[in-house]
């Protein structure tokens, strides 16, 4: 946890994320605080999983905001469907398995 107090806040030792080290100072800037050097912490930015994400649909679908039918993009490919697919237990105890469960998106 490079982010200052992130782990604190992870932990549930820190209830308020105002007190996080992260703070939008306007529409387009974000100021990070770390807890610690970290090298790599431009690298971890330029991920997708650290892009923006739209508060609109988080504050309409709550925590199903990234559910097909929901989610917002910025892509021109729409997500249809999730399928989920489980490893069954007669053949986990055969032979060995590797994965519990497979997740694979499917898009338009």
């Amino acid at each position: 946890m490079r982010l200052k107090r992130a782990r604190a806040y992870k932990e549930r030792r820190l209830a308020d994320p105002d007190l996080l080290g992260v703070r939008a100072i306007d529409s387009y800037a974000l100021v990070v605080k770390l807890g610690e050097p970290c090298g790599y912490f431009l690298h971890i930015m330029a991920a997708a999983e650290t892009m923006p994400i739209p508060r609109h649909a988080v504050e309409r679908y709550g925590p199903s905001w990234t559910d097909p039918g929901k989610i917002v993009t910025n892509s021109r490919i729409s997500l249809l469907n999730i399928i989920r697919c489980e490893s069954s237990p007669i053949e986990a105890a055969v032979c060995a398995v590797w994965l519990d469960k497979i997740v694979t998106l499917t898009v338009q």
